[in-house]
């Protein structure tokens, strides 16, 4: 991982205000132990990520 490295972050429809992503979606919830969640994208992709999210995980 480097400073170019997209980090993919999911994001709950409920967290999407007047278009726009919320800060909400940047703050580590419970379950994320206190640290942000986030997919190394030079590891997968968008949609591999999204996939393992909902599918894999269930969330």
């Amino acid at each position: 991982m480097n400073n170019n490295t997209p980090l993919h972050r999911q994001v709950h429809p409920n967290w999407v205000v007047a278009g726009g992503v919320s800060s909400q979606a940047f703050m580590p919830t419970r379950k994320d132990q206190g640290l942000l969640s986030t997919y190394n994208g030079d590891m997968i992709s968008p949609l591999d990520s999204f996939e393992h999210y909902t599918t894999t995980l269930g969330l």
